[in-house]
């Protein structure tokens, strides 16, 4: 079987999907499956068998990901399957003309898109790009791929009724160069040394609600003089300038380091607590990857990992609890918050197995096959 996955680009910047798109390839790969990846813009070189990377060239405007040659190499496809990681982009239109063209299953992974925040913003740019760019490709979709079951259930409340296969992202172990992380931050913000440190690592984005959290440890940092706010993240709403302003003016400027994470390490091997104070999330990956390095999460009911009050590896709250949530795990102890982290990292590298997730995506893709017997017309490509 032959699994085409397209995404819009794999730039870091792009968020998760860059990252998780590749290693679920990887992992359908080893499952035997042969798998093309294509994406707008560079790709990586493949030298695993049954792994192929096209990178189709851009075209304006590239903002939709529009890439006339992406068009015409998944026209052009022999996959039994096509699978779009995005909504509200063209690669998304190329993948349901091509699959109404060839009779072949579509899948859809909304990638937190239809989620209810991000559907409320530019709503009506997000209905333009449902009739324009992709027109009825949700509609005619043959399936639906959730990271989450909070996913699955924004997909039904929207009215989708096709088949949903709910599957994480994985996480791998942590990779071996903590002490190269460490190095890189400390020589970037020596003030970090002999510190606690809180981390938020995220794109800067009023989703996230990164802001909130300045003033969230503005009103906490007095009474712990010993933790230090770590953020990194892609800049995109927010700028790093703007964030440092906005701690300078809460009056935490000096217990806040504020940074560009494009071409850092990630930096969770300097935390002692992480936290995502986030409005929603499909699935949350900087979680599981704090997790994976023994690192405790905070978040809110905005994402799906409820299971942290039941593993005991963090806590998983209410927006409105969040800043006394955070107040009372900065008072722990450090030996209780290494021991939640531990408890973390052993859940989730047993209960996130990319081998595991990849084996359910090749079942579920297997059901799909004998219904690709359909053929239709594409049109020119956008």
């Amino acid at each position: 079987m032959r699994i085409a996955l397209v995404v819009p680009n794999l730039e870091p910047q792009s968020g998760g999907p860059a990252q998780n798109v590749p290693r679920l390839a990887e992992a359908l790969a080893e499952q035997g499956l042969d798998v093309e990846v294509h994406a707008v813009g560079a790709t990586p070189a493949s030298s695993r068998p049954r792994l192929d990377y096209w990178g189709s060239a851009p075209a304006r405007p590239r903002r939709l990901g529009r890439s006339p040659q992406m068009a015409e190499r998944l026209l052009a496809t022999r996959a039994d399957i096509l699978h779009a990681n995005c909504l509200w982009m063209l690669p998304l239109g190329y993948a349901a003309r091509a699959a109404q063209a060839k009779g072949t299953p579509l899948v859809i992974s909304p990638r937190g898109m239809l989620a209810p925040w991000s559907l409320k913003r530019s709503r009506w740019k997000k209905a333009l790009a449902s009739l324009l760019v992709h027109p009825g490709a949700l509609q005619g979709a043959t399936a639906w791929h959730a990271t989450s079951l909070q996913e699955a259930d924004d997909i039904r409340r929207l009215g989708f009724g096709q088949p949903i296969c709910v599957a994480p992202n994985g996480v791998d172990p942590a990779a071996a160069d903590e002490r190269v992380a460490r190095s890189y931050y400390l020589h970037a913000a020596p003030e970090l040394e002999g510190k606690r440190i809180l981390l938020f690592y995220s794109r800067l984005h009023a989703k996230k609600r990164v802001r909130e959290l300045l003033a969230d440890f503005a009103r906490i940092a007095e009474g712990h003089a010993d933790w230090h706010l770590l953020a990194v993240g892609i800049p995109e709403e927010f700028t790093v300038a703007a964030l440092r302003g906005e701690a300078e003016r809460l009056g935490i400027g000096a217990r806040t380091t504020i940074l560009d994470g494009r071409q850092a390490p990630k930096p969770y091997s300097l935390a002692q607590l992480f936290v995502l104070p986030t409005h929603d999330e499909n699935f949350g990956g900087v979680v599981v990857e704090a997790l994976a390095s023994g690192v405790p999460v905070l978040t809110t009911t905005g994402t799906p990992w409820e299971d942290l009050n039941r593993v005991g590896a963090g806590r998983w709250v209410p927006i409105e609890e969040f800043p006394g949530e955070l107040e009372r795990l900065m008072a722990l102890a450090p030996a209780d918050l290494a021991a939640a982290g531990e408890r973390g990292r052993r859940w989730v590298l047993d209960a996130f197995d990319w081998r595991e997730i990849a084996a359910t995506m090749k079942r579920f893709y297997e059901g799909l096959v004998p219904q690709g017997t359909g053929a239709g017309a594409g049109g020119n490509a956008w």
